[in-house]
């Protein structure tokens, strides 16, 4: 990234108004663990350029690994804004918004880009999980089976479906489910913390 750096500042140093070279310094120094210069640059790059799909992508992503989660939330839903179909911003802003315990907006979230992608398997997941944490056992239960439907061997939706008949009371089908999970994925610990709960 050393390289790119002196590249970018290069190409700064005779056009300061030149917002891909802000995004792309931005990144490189967000990757080289300079956060604050990062975000700096790239919220140049976004006050030059505004509706710049890229940079606000990258400055939301750089805001959450800051711990700055509320602005990340809404520099992305800037980019919704922008680019309502964005599925990859839609779902992670979801995850975000279920980090943080906003329920019914990560639901919505999830539900939009179900509705581009509806084989969505994260989106299927999280949606679950989105449902479990507001005990909609019954909902959960249906996107886990969603995941499963469409992707077998996908574990975490599995030890979701074991969650959740944990919490339904159905302890032998929860025991299974995480067995299942331990012989699939042996070194997932969610299984065996999930296990050692019932």
């Amino acid at each position: 990234w050393d390289t790119a750096i002196i590249h970018y500042q290069q190409a700064l140093h005779l056009v300061s108004a030149f917002p891909e070279a802000l995004n792309n310094l931005g990144q490189a120094l967000v990757n080289q663990g300079r956060i604050d210069e990062g975000l700096e640059k790239l919220a140049q790059a976004v006050q030059i350029k505004p509706d710049y799909v890229d940079a606000l992508i990258n400055l939301g992503a750089a805001l959450k690994e800051n711990d700055q989660k509320d602005e990340a939330i809404r520099i992305l839903r800037r980019v919704l804004d922008v680019q309502p179909d964005h599925i990859n911003v839609c779902y992670n802003l979801g995850t975000m918004l279920l980090e943080l315990g906003r329920m019914d907006e990560a639901t919505a979230c999830y539900n939009q880009v179900l509705e581009r992608d509806p084989n969505h398997l994260l989106a299927w997941n999280n949606l679950g999980v989105t449902h479990q944490k507001q005990n909609r056992l019954d909902a959960a239960i249906n996107a886990f089976n969603q995941v499963l439907s469409l992707q077998p061997d996908f574990y975490q939706a599995i030890n979701n479906l074991g969650v959740t008949d944990f919490k339904k009371g159905q302890f032998r089908e929860a025991i299974e489910k995480f067995l299942q999970v331990e012989t699939m994925a042996p070194d997932y610990p969610d299984a065996y913390y999930n296990e050692g709960m019932v």
